[in-house]
């Protein structure tokens, strides 16, 4: 689902064609913490932001405060058009999930929010967060655990789980290594609620980060598990590269994947080719019937 990177904002359509808007509100005042923001259009003139012709035209929320939260903003809507926001928290080391529930939550104005902190431990996790939005409305969410540096999944399970106070279970999935960059992750949802995770796999210390996906068994099952949480003595995911980019200084630093309605993924990245000088950012695409590569269509400088 869509998500971006440090102060990225990110935006979602309603059913109706009306969009929601998730950013981070930063201040060059270190004494004055950053918020989570959500914005959307409002009747003219009863708003609280907006510029020029828009001006009051929109209505800024400020959903969470503190520190440096907000970054790595992911959005996601329910079928009424209620906006899930996922979000790293550094202050708790660990993703949040904001929920619109319109009064008796603990965040966003007059508690009409309701934010959750997915703490795993002691483990620094959170970096690089996606979300996804089954029908059911039960978020799933994919990140980064600098502390193993691997990729986790976390979904809810009501009680039972192992982390976010058990109402959560989060999984480690892959090895992902590190990088001087933000890792790339995102997630989506196959028909039947099944999740796809596109992400940057940067585990060989000496070769360059490539792209992977990693899906569960149940979507392949005439393959060999190797990754994921091992279920009777037996992996239960199956992680594979999609392009190791040969002489490429790296793929998939930044990565979005969607799945179509009749159940084909596509795969959007960043990679940057190490053959002109100097090296060059490419954007390229994926698609599955079974995943195959187009050459990239856009190229300049790293970005």
């Amino acid at each position: 689902m869509l998500s971006r990177p440090e102060t990225g904002t990110v935006a979602a359509l309603t059913a109706s064609g009306q969009p929601i808007v998730a950013y981070k509100k930063g201040y060059d005042n270190y004494l004055i913490s950053d918020s989570l923001m959500v914005a959307r259009p409002v009747a003219e003139d009863t708003g609280n932001c907006g510029e020029g012709d828009v001006l009051n035209d929109w209505q800024c929320d400020a959903i969470y405060s503190g520190g440096t939260t907000g970054q790595y903003t992911s959005i996601a809507l329910k079928s009424n058009g209620t906006p899930f926001v996922a979000f790293w928290n550094p202050g708790s080391k660990s993703p949040m999930l904001a929920a619109e529930v319109g009064s008796g939550g603990n965040c966003g104005p007059s508690n009409s929010w309701s934010c959750t902190a997915i703490t795993n431990g002691s483990d620094f996790t959170g970096e690089s967060v996606s979300l996804a939005l089954p029908a059911d409305g039960s978020p799933q969410l994919a990140y980064y655990n600098r502390t193993d540096q691997s990729l986790e999944y976390a979904y809810n399970v009501g009680s039972g789980g192992n982390c976010g106070a058990g109402e959560w279970q989060c999984d480690w999935i892959s090895a992902m290594g590190t990088s001087l960059f933000d890792m790339g992750i995102s997630i989506d949802l196959y028909p039947g609620d099944l999740p796809i995770i596109a992400y940057q796999d940067a585990s060989d210390p000496i070769g360059p980060a490539v792209l992977a996906i990693a899906r569960p068994w149940a979507l392949l099952p005439g393959s060999t598990p190797n990754c994921g949480p091992i279920l009777a003595h037996q992996f239960t995911w199956v992680c594979e590269w999609l392009d190791s980019g040969g002489a490429t200084l790296s793929e998939g630093r930044d990565v979005s994947v969607t799945v179509s309605d009749v159940g084909h993924a596509m795969v959007a990245y960043h990679e940057l080719d190490s053959y002109p000088y100097p090296a060059e950012g490419k954007l390229k695409l994926a698609t599955e019937s079974h995943l195959v590569f187009f050459s990239g269509f856009d190229t300049g400088n790293f970005d």
